[in-house]
């Protein structure tokens, strides 16, 4: 039994700071403006796509978490290399 409610409880935890994660991006979008990313260097373009994958990982996530990791964390991924080239 304790296992069991020690899972939910993390994937509750995932839920809760994943929604607080979109909710600050969607702040910093509406408040800063999404620039044209087609005009933007490539590196940055790596990181717009890095974003969008971060974000779709993290909603696909609340239904399918196994899923919804990998994309994040293959998201992540993609903005450290689009970061560290």
């Amino acid at each position: 039994m304790k296992r069991e409610s020690l899972a939910a409880a993390c994937r509750w935890t995932a839920r809760i700071l994943g929604a607080l994660l979109l909710v600050l991006i969607l702040a910093l979008a509406i408040g800063e403006g999404i620039p044209n990313p087609f005009a933007q260097p490539f590196g940055v373009q790596l990181g717009f796509l890095a974003l969008a994958f971060l974000v779709i990982g993290i909603l696909a996530g609340w239904r399918w978490e196994f899923f919804g990791g990998v994309l994040s964390l293959g998201g992540w991924l993609l903005f450290v290399a689009s970061v560290v080239s």
